[in-house]
């Protein structure tokens, strides 16, 4: 049947066209520097005692803390303790980071 391959066609590439996207895209989004980029989070992550109450949140036995940057600067600051966020982290510090722009 004539319809049934045309579909099925039409089936095969959008198939291809999510897989694509899926390892393109999802695989570049691997790295939390590279996810953060891509959501627009500037600033700093780091996992120390916090000094803004409302810019901190638990994980385990530690606080992890979002340092917007410098009013000079706009690029991200590693934090120089070794510390590296994961995507869990960064998608916080970004759900604080537009919170206190929205304010």
């Amino acid at each position: 049947d004539r319809g049934a391959a045309e579909q099925k066609a039409r089936a095969d590439k959008i198939e291809a066209l999510i897989n694509a996207f899926n390892s393109e895209v999802m695989g570049a989004l691997d790295t939390v520097a590279s996810a953060a980029a891509v959501w627009g989070l500037v600033g700093t992550i780091t996992e120390q005692r916090p000094t803004v109450a409302d810019r901190a949140w638990r994980r385990g036995r530690v606080f992890h803390e979002w340092h917007p940057p410098p009013p000079d600067r706009a690029a991200s600051v590693p934090d120089k303790g070794g510390f590296q966020p994961d995507l869990e982290d960064a998608v916080i510090a970004l759900m604080l980071a537009r919170r206190e722009a929205a304010t």
